[in-house]
């Protein structure tokens, strides 16, 4: 369901919850091919459009990898993002209007909220669109907001997981995770100051999925500044960038 039918639904759900405890999980799709933005969200924004192309046009062209090498290949690009920047307009329009409910209600004191996604989407940063199962940062590097009660806001330059999610709702909810085996930790710590907990690893794989590349199977695994993208099917292919001088990752030094 667009942003729209979804918030709705998770009034109507809410309204009768009355003082007890809830959780709710709401997934967005609107971010996300195909890049059906209302007309009216369109217009907070200029953008390129390809002359004579439908948007309909341009999802087909930008999903297929269609023609992409042509001399429009930039007018392409910056139709296709442009819808797709519309949609996250359209989404946090919405996501909005939820908090303003629960502001209204007086459940912003008691209810944790946040936003976060399961990947990224790619913009021929490395030859491909929408998301082909490649590990590259446009991927993997997803945002994490958590608005937590009492708890003043700061932001975490180290790495963080979204399965650490999980045990972060628990810790803060006061359930133990006792009996459950978890790589996953909880977030408080970071949240709340704690300098001397030991940096968290993040570990990523994916099979690969491309209209230009046969099937694969590829993991990521930080080495100290370095990321290395191990094709276990194809390993001569695989990758290794040193993300402190070369954040992009376009200069591989797998040998």
């Amino acid at each position: 369901a667009p942003a729209d039918r979804l918030t709705q639904a998770a009034f109507e759900r809410l309204e009768g919850i009355g003082d007890d405890p809830f959780f709710l999980y709401l997934h967005y799709m609107d971010v996300h091919y195909p890049y059906l933005p209302p007309h009216e969200f369109q217009q907070g924004f200029e953008f390129a459009r390809v002359p004579g192309k439908r948007d309909g046009d341009i999802q087909h062209t930008w999903l297929k990898e269609i023609d992409l090498d042509s001399a429009q290949n930039e007018n392409i690009e910056e139709h296709a993002r442009g819808l797709y920047d519309s949609e996250i307009v359209f989404c946090d329009h919405w996501i909005g209007k939820l908090l303003d409910w629960l502001e209204a209600r007086g459940l912003n004191d008691k209810t944790m909220v946040i936003i976060t996604s399961e990947n990224g989407e790619e913009f021929l940063e490395h030859g491909n669109t929408i998301h082909k199962a490649k590990l590259y940062e446009e991927l993997v590097h997803v945002p994490l907001a958590i608005r937590i009660p009492g708890v003043a806001p700061k932001r975490i330059d180290g790495v963080v997981r979204t399965f650490d999610v999980m045990p972060t709702i628990l810790d803060y909810c006061g359930l133990t995770s006792d009996g459950l085996t978890l790589d996953a930790q909880s977030l408080r710590p970071l949240i709340e100051g704690d300098s001397a907990e030991s940096p968290r690893v993040a570990f990523a794989s994916f099979p690969a999925r491309s209209s230009r590349e046969a099937p694969s199977h590829r993991h990521m695994a930080p080495v100290g500044q370095y990321k290395l993208l191990l094709d276990l099917d194809a390993p001569t292919q695989s990758e290794l960038y040193d993300m402190d001088a070369d954040p992009g990752e376009r200069t591989n030094r797998f040998e």
